[in-house]
């Protein structure tokens, strides 16, 4: 395999020459801009792993102030340049992108009896879950409830007030579902979408549909939701609820295999919806409070004050009050040991 280093490497059925800036194939030069061209290479020069949007651009423009549309531009660009249904050039949903050909020596044409070999490692991922920073703690009752409501049905509406936890346990409920979905596990969160015109947009590009060439937006997302058992979250779908409502039918007629599970404030209203209302969890009573009283240091216990025993104030009882000394020269204070001795024993 060729190294980055190499002046020129191949990869399928391509050439690119570094030192001069080219990208051919078989029928000859491959117009690709100076921009697009530079992605390509790092993400060649970057292949063991995946390049964050934010470093790509870094590399590409320097110290350019560039919006990350622009990044797309040109990640589109190499996609058309490349052919081949995008295979080269992977989106990795939530981390970046990844190059996935297998490079050679450019002096090494392919070999037919090889062309395994010059086909892309399959690496295409199958979730764009969001990871949970934290435990989920007293719903399993609701993680049950949920996956049996998904085993009977093909759309599960979460239903509850704002803040009471159902996006947290939605992907909980699909993370543990994952399995049952081995063509892929989908995450889209809408709450901030007010626009109804921008529902399908806003899906599309939480699961990358719309970087593929020659699709609609509603056909790139039947393109990745079609191809077996899949499980799609919307989450917040609440402020959009009827255009979400006829997006999820719509998906659900094209796709035989998907399951959707919904989050919002009502149902959907789509027919066979499933219902699960989320309600907050039980807050634990509170520990009985401890006996009134002050609470003061031991050595400022006295026989002039009240008895302590631990943290509860004891009032003195009527023989403790006669056997108190009495205030002396103004000060209240205990008498001297000595002075109870004598006095008990009459001398």
């Amino acid at each position: 395999m060729g190294s980055i280093g190499s002046d020129e490497m191949a990869f399928g059925p391509f050439r690119l020459s570094v030192r001069h800036r080219t990208l051919s194939d078989p029928q000859g030069a491959i117009c690709l801009k100076s921009r697009a061209f530079d992605v390509l290479v790092t993400l060649i020069e970057s292949r063991a792993g995946v390049v964050s949007k934010d470093e790509l651009m870094r590399r590409v423009w320097g110290d350019l102030v560039v919006e990350e549309n622009n990044l797309h531009v040109q990640v589109s660009a190499v996609r058309r340049a490349l052919g081949h249904g995008n295979r080269y050039i992977l989106t990795i949903p939530g981390r970046g992108y990844r190059f996935v050909g297998r490079l050679r020596e450019a002096s090494a044409p392919p070999d037919p009896e090889r062309l395994q070999d010059d086909e892309p490692l399959q690496l295409t991922p199958t979730t764009n879950l969001p990871a949970q920073m934290t435990a989920l703690v007293g719903r399993e009752a609701d993680l049950a409830a949920i996956a049996g409501l998904l085993d009977r049905g093909r759309l599960v509406t979460l239903t509850g007030a704002s803040g009471v936890g159902k996006t947290k346990l939605a992907i909980e409920a699909a993370r543990n579902r994952r399995a049952r979905f081995p063509a892929g596990c989908w995450w889209a969160g809408l709450g901030s979408v007010s626009d109804p015109q921008l529902a399908l947009r806003a899906v599309a590009a939480s699961l990358r549909t719309d970087e593929i060439r020659g699709l609609s937006l509603l056909d790139g997302l039947t393109h990745l939701l079609g191809r077996g058992h899949v499980l799609l979250v919307l989450d917040g779908c609440e402020r959009i609820a009827p255009t979400v409502a006829a997006l999820v039918d719509d998906l659900m007629g094209r796709c035989p295999g998907l399951k959707v599970l919904c989050t919002s404030h009502a149902r959907l209203g789509v027919a066979g919806e499933r219902v699960r209302r989320v309600t907050p969890l039980d807050v634990p009573a509170p520990a009985p409070a401890p006996a009134a009283g002050l609470r003061r240091p031991r050595d400022e216990r006295s026989f002039a004050n009240p008895a302590w025993e631990g943290d509860v104030r004891v009032l003195p009882s009527e023989d403790d009050a006669r056997d108190a000394p009495k205030p002396r020269h103004g000060v209240d204070r205990p008498a001297p040991a000595a002075s109870r001795t004598v006095a008990a024993s009459g001398g």
